[in-house]
């Protein structure tokens, strides 16, 4: 198959949607952890150096630990929110949160179509009937 799965047009752009893929659950992982982390790195300027540390530490154990793997509960719980979709339908659409910003606001409905779309028939080929 391709890269792109489905295809979505926007002010004359196409874009290629791709399969919900190991790759992308990759993807949608690494960018989870490097938020996570860049949080307390924004935040080190007002904790002490001991604070840091330990937030520091905590994400890294959260890290090391799976919390951010595409299935935990954790990232699941997190794709029933704004945030979730919005970083998923980015991996998938492969362009950056303002893009993906302003395509929601353009056309949110239509784009939570084509994701959940692309989620089913994803798991559908990735999960064929029969198949046990």
């Amino acid at each position: 198959m391709a890269e792109g799965f489905q295809t979505f047009e926007h002010a004359g752009k196409v874009y290629k949607v791709s399969r919900l893929t190991q790759a992308k659950k990759t993807q949608f992982e690494d960018i989870s952890k490097a938020a996570a982390v860049a949080a307390v790195t924004r935040a080190k300027d007002v904790l002490t150096d001991d604070e840091y540390q330990e937030a520091y530490d905590r994400v890294m154990e959260r890290v090391a630990g799976g919390t951010f793997a595409f299935h935990s509960p954790f990232t699941q719980k997190s794709l029933k929110t704004h945030g979730g979709v919005l970083l998923l339908s980015r991996v998938l659409f492969g362009v950056g949160e303002e893009e993906m910003l302003e395509l929601f606001k353009a056309r949110g409905p239509e784009v939570r179509a084509v994701i959940d779309l692309v989620v089913r028939e994803s798991n559908a080929a990735a999960d064929p009937p029969g198949a046990a």
